[in-house]
């Protein structure tokens, strides 16, 4: 996906903490996509992909986090250096 005119690439990471967070009746994906979905809005950014970690401690290592180690590798050779995160 080409970047819109004068905005800047960014990728997204979600994560839920908990199973208990997990599942089409859950709101905490969904939240946190329509977070960041907003701010890049509004900050002229431009999401090329989302990455999702369900059920992941935000102090588990890199390679327990699977949507976090793909996105690392993803922008490793792409030029994209703006990560977007919900902190709420």
């Amino acid at each position: 996906m080409a970047a819109a005119k004068g905005r800047i690439k960014a990728v997204a990471y979600l994560r839920t903490s908990s199973a208990a967070n997990v599942g089409a009746d859950k709101d905490s994906e969904k939240r946190q996509r329509l977070a960041i979905n907003a701010f890049a809005r509004a900050n002229c950014l431009e999401i090329i992909e989302f990455y999702f970690d369900a059920a992941v401690s935000g102090a588990d290592a890199v390679d327990a986090r699977p949507g976090f180690a793909a996105m690392l590798k993803r922008i490793e050779g792409n030029g994209v250096r703006t990560i977007i995160v919900e902190t709420v």
